[in-house]
């Protein structure tokens, strides 16, 4: 099926010069002569992407593109300004307005075709990992979201129908259930959202370059709490040994939060009491790395190369809290800012290596 343009551009001799180019690559071309008018095409046939102008009558560009992305039917159709201004704060403000790139007029046919082919392909990319991860929560959620409503529902049932059948420490264990079960509840729906959030994310440039500009500092010591309270939580105190040192890193505090929420809480899962949870951080060219290890697991090459949001690895030989979009959601969270997250398996033990950009 051809992919349609939508070409608002109130200079008749460049729409249809554009308009000829697109035709005579294969794509279908939707016109219009203004942006109130390209606004209304624009949601009454949906195009693939949209080129506009930024100076027009009745509704200029940056209108059209607050409209568009307002508009549940057309936000997330990529968008690329046309515009004869070269002027830096012209460009940032047409970015961000949520705009995907800009094109300079005068241009040549290869930079339009090659912008046009660009945004169709992470457009299509986009598309495709929503439809995954849509896929993924279809799979999941009624089984996961069922095993804790079972304990929550059960627990308190036998409480609610005979209270005085039971002694106190009975009903502490009831009360003890019923909260193990809400916490774990809660973790996944919170999990299941964080990863959609990311996607979005991922898939809007204005927040995207909002997110990378963000900084994290004295983040040894925010490192050090969360693995002494994971540490007290899992009641291995014992088994934690850390060598950390203070140091800044390119990323959000709340996202730097959850990686270290879930990577260590995967070390502490995966081994057991008596199993060392080695924690330590050093410096690898513009990298920060902070290594995460615990003994008394290992993982495959296959389980490392296919972490999912719907994965679970070794799920039949180990209680899982959740479906598994721990791992997922903290190498998203790295990636988003450009950094990264190796795994390397063996003797016994796996590793996380955390690699973040130095300021």
């Amino acid at each position: 099926m051809k992919k349609k343009v939508l070409i608002i551009e109130d200079d008749l001799s460049v729409r249809e010069n554009i308009s000829e180019i697109l035709i005579e690559e294969g794509y279908e071309v939707l016109q219009a002569v203004n942006g109130k008018k390209g606004y209304q095409e624009a949601v009454r046939n949906i195009p693939d992407i949209i080129i506009c102008d930024i100076l027009m009558p009745e509704m200029n560009g940056y209108e059209v593109i607050h409209f568009l992305k307002k508009n549940p039917l057309t936000r997330d159709i990529p968008f690329l300004f046309l515009t004869a201004k070269t002027d830096l704060s012209d460009i940032r403000k047409g970015m961000g307005t949520g705009a995907d790139d800009y094109i300079t007029k005068p241009f040549s046919i290869k930079d339009l075709l090659n912008a046009i082919k660009i945004r169709l392909e992470k457009y299509e990319s986009n598309k495709k990992k929503l439809k995954e991860l849509t896929l993924s929560l279809e799979m999941s959620l009624p089984h996961e979201l069922r095993t804790p409503l079972v304990g929550i529902i059960g627990f308190s049932r036998l409480i609610a129908d005979n209270p005085e059948l039971y002694s106190y420490e009975e009903i502490k264990e009831f009360a003890e259930g019923i909260y193990r079960s809400g916490k774990r509840l809660h973790r996944l729906i919170e999990n299941f959202l964080y990863i959609a959030r990311l996607e979005i994310i991922s898939a809007n440039p204005s927040e995207l370059n909002k997110q990378k500009m963000e900084r994290v500092s004295k983040a040894g010591t925010i490192l050090n709490q969360a693995a002494v309270e994971k540490a007290k939580y899992a009641e291995r105190v014992e088994d934690l040994e850390v060598s950390i040192s203070d140091f800044e890193a390119k990323i959000s505090l709340e996202g730097f939060m959850k990686v270290l929420d879930e990577i260590i809480d995967n070390a502490f899962k995966f081994s057991s009491p008596g199993d060392k949870v080695r924690i330590k951080t050093g410096e690898e060219d513009e990298f920060i790395v902070i290594s995460v290890s615990n003994e008394g697991s290992q993982m495959t090459e296959e389980q490392i190369t296919a972490i999912m949001p719907h994965m679970q690895f070794e799920r039949k030989f180990h209680e899982q809290q959740g479906p598994g979009l721990g791992l997922s959601i903290a190498m998203k969270i790295v990636e988003l800012y450009d950094g990264k997250i190796i795994i390397t398996s063996g003797d016994n033990k796996i590793t996380f290596d955390i690699k973040l950009f130095k300021p």
